[in-house]
């Protein structure tokens, strides 16, 4: 088994083209310019170095002119409409804990959600401008961050009413620089509370300094304890009650789908995202399955000190199954056969993705 390597997909054609962006525009306008002036070969090569920096450096300002902009228009679209907002983040379980609050909201009330990926700043000020209008009466956003600070930036946009984190784990830990700092970043949609908003924790689900820092703070707090996917329906079901719904039916997400594929292989397709958690939850699910088990995953990302000891556990709980392939995809189509099944598990390059589907 290969954690993290993933240069199995480099022949397969799952490279992502560029995003053609203004900035990249000016980059590559920059890196075109700067070799034909200069017109020798060390020019070229000068100019694709210093033309990035340069577009950057250029572009910079307006970016962030045009971000202040957008999301001061959410701000007065959120101001105009004034729906109640519910907040949602947290390491893990956050689109699914989203998409089981609406379906069942919906039934009731006039809804607006985040789409799919929409939990960045400038993608949640787009939807608000899009979506919320006259008559919607809940905004449900998913909130996500790589930093501090982006979380109560989206809150100073589109301050909730009801804030819900949904745990706190090890995802995207390297990029936060420590835990700490990963759960002041989540704890801001709490700061970002309107003055009589209230927070939602789980206990269970790493949470308890969060709670205590609320509690510090003199925040109104629910507190829940479920584990896993069962946390995510309690949490549901403590934002539908602050809503003052009763005995409302919530629809049952499990975070994955079981496809078949036309050779009749079983596909546990969880590649949505990935996190310790989850991940165990699905190895022990998959372990309940009849027939030859396999496992597909680019591995997790992004847990710096912690990659080592989190996939070698991930090791030792998926002993017993009929084979892994963790980021390096050789040899899949060769081995799966009719009555396997195999749990996909994080975004794995769509090229494999469809190949298998496709068996």
């Amino acid at each position: 088994m290969r954690f993290n390597r993933g240069y199995g997909e480099m022949g397969l054609g799952n490279f992502r083209k560029p995003a053609m962006t203004f900035r990249t525009i000016v980059m590559a306008l920059l890196w075109l310019g700067m070799g034909l002036f200069l017109s020798t070969w060390w020019g070229w090569l000068i100019s694709a170095y210093i033309g990035p920096i340069l577009g950057v450096v250029i572009t910079s300002p307006v970016n962030w002119l045009g971000k202040t902009i957008l999301m001061e228009m959410a701000k007065k679209r959120i101001e105009l409409v004034k729906p109640k907002i519910i907040g949602i983040t947290g390491s893990y379980g956050k689109t699914s804990s989203k998409e089981m609050l609406t379906l069942a909201l919906e039934r009731h009330f006039n809804v607006v959600k985040t789409l799919k990926n929409e939990n960045t700043e400038i993608s949640i000020a787009r939807r608000i401008l899009k979506a919320v209008k006259p008559g919607v009466e809940i905004f449900v956003m998913e909130v996500g961050a790589y930093k501090r600070g982006e979380i109560a930036r989206v809150c100073r946009m589109a301050p909730p009413d009801i804030s819900w984190i949904t745990a706190i784990g090890n995802q995207h830990l390297d990029l936060f620089g420590g835990m700490d700092n990963l759960k002041r970043a989540k704890f801001e949609i709490v700061e970002g509370l309107k003055p009589d908003g209230v927070a939602i924790f789980n206990k269970t689900a790493g949470e308890e300094d969060l709670i205590r820092w609320a509690k510090d703070l003199k925040i109104k707090s629910v507190v829940y304890e479920a584990r896993g996917r069962e946390g995510n329906k309690t949490g549901v079901f403590e934002v539908i009650k602050l809503l003052g719904l009763r005995d409302v039916e919530i629809g049952a997400i499990s975070g994955f789908e079981i496809k078949e594929t036309p050779g009749g292989i079983k596909v546990i397709d969880s590649s949505y995202s990935t996190n310790q958690q989850t991940f165990e939850e699905d190895i022990e699910f998959l372990k309940k399955m009849s027939g030859r088990r396999f496992v597909v995953s680019p591995g997790i990302i992004e847990l710096g000190k912690e990659t080592k000891r989190v996939h070698d556990e991930l090791r030792e709980r998926m002993k017993g199954l009929d084979g892994v392939w963790i980021g390096e995809y050789r040899g899949i189509e060769k081995t799966l056969k009719s009555g396997d099944t195999v749990l996909i598990e994080g975004r794995i390059p769509s090229g494999i993705k469809n190949k298998i589907l496709s068996l």
